[in-house]
């Protein structure tokens, strides 16, 4: 599983924390759900990409307001 976390200033200087998600649509499906419980929501569209091996993968941006 890859990830990226980066804080960023967006509109109103409200800081978010954005996590990019990688994983197959049973780990997506499982831990995206998790997530949301923790706070974090979409932010914006899950795109689908293909492994070295021909395998489809789906990446999920993500973000979190800081408090």
């Amino acid at each position: 599983m890859k990830a990226i976390k980066l804080i960023l200033n967006i509109f109103k200087r409200k800081q978010y924390e954005i996590y990019l998600f990688e994983g197959n649509q049973i780990m997506v499906s499982r831990d995206v759900a998790r997530m949301q419980k923790e706070g974090w929501e979409l932010a914006g569209e899950i795109t689908t990409s293909f492994s070295g091996n021909n395998m489809p993968r789906m990446l999920v941006p993500l973000k979190r307001l800081i408090k």
